[in-house]
Parts: structure tokens; sequence; C-alpha cells
């Protein structure tokens, strides 16, 4: 099953009953692992996922700070990533980085 599939399944189920979907991104952010692809890996990944979503509010996304810090995208994605009506929870969990010391 994939993302689209799975999707058009579950969420319409999920905004019938208030249920809301959250997103965490792939960690690492690499594009796959052992020959598996991930699924959210960037800012585009995410706007991928949402369009599948159609825009639904109960759609939306965990702003994993230690994810997109290793992907070396924190600072260019938590602006417009957490000012979005799709950011659910911003947890600061962070990697041992030279960012952080």
């Amino acid at each position: 099953m994939n993302f689209e599939t799975f999707i058009g399944a579950v969420l319409p189920l999920a905004e019938e009953l208030g249920v809301r979907l959250s997103l965490h991104p792939n960690d690492p952010p690499v594009h796959s692992i052992g020959g598996v692809p991930c699924l959210i890996t960037s800012k585009t990944a995410y706007d991928r996922a949402f369009a599948i979503g159609g825009g639904s509010p109960m759609l939306g996304m965990e702003f994993c700070c230690g994810c997109w810090l290793e992907g070396g995208q924190l600072l260019d994605a938590s602006e417009y990533h957490v000012s979005s009506t799709h950011c659910m929870t911003v947890p600061f969990t962070l990697s041992k980085c030279d960012m952080c010391i």
C-alpha cells in the first residue's frame, strides 16, 4: 500500500471522527534506507503529502527539530512550517551536532 492509497482510505474516517494525523519526518532524513524509499525528507515531501491529503486540516506534521537539524534544514524550514496550519507539535529533542555546542 502506498501513501496515497493509505491517506485516501484513512483520512476521510479521521475527518469524520475528528482525529488528527501527524506526519513525522524520516529519521535520519534520507531518501531511502536499505533500499526502501522514505516518505518525509524535506519541505517538498511535506507539501506533496499535504496535497495528496487535499489540504485537510486533519493531516498535519510534527516539526521534529532533531530530524530537520540532521538534514541541515532546521533554520530554512522552521519559520515556514511552524507558521503553517499543518504544524501540530514541535519537539526540541536535538542530536549532538556543531550547532548544539
